[in-house]
């Protein structure tokens, strides 16, 4: 939630002394993009390439999203679930097998393979 993003001073405040403030920006960004359009910044190659850049990393984020969320059925969740569970099982609070635990010179190191 974008409230959750906010600095501390700001969420310590009640939110209807907020909306005056926001309120102001929002007609700021919007007026001040008016004039942007006015003056043709919409055509500058230069805002162009920017435009693109961010259309590109939100195309990528909302398709990543897609792609994870239709992955998370009952079946994917609960072979996560138990293969992490086996994984917690078989390594120490370091991640470590428990046989190289027990072995203070030995480090070891867990290949997960994820299918």
């Amino acid at each position: 939630m974008a409230l959750e993003k906010l600095p501390s001073k700001i969420k310590e405040q009640p939110l209807p002394s907020l909306y005056p403030n926001i309120v102001n920006e929002l007609i700021n960004q919007h007026l001040i993009a008016q004039q942007a359009y006015k003056e043709n910044l919409d055509k500058n190659k230069k805002v162009l390439s920017e435009i693109n850049k961010s259309k590109e990393q939100i195309m990528a984020k909302y398709w990543l999203n897609s792609y994870l969320s239709q992955q998370l059925d009952k079946k994917n969740l609960k072979n996560f679930y138990f293969y992490s569970t086996k994984v917690i099982e078989t390594t120490g609070a370091l991640g470590q097998t428990k046989h190289a635990a027990a072995s203070s010179n030995c480090t070891a190191s867990v290949k997960l393979n994820a299918t």
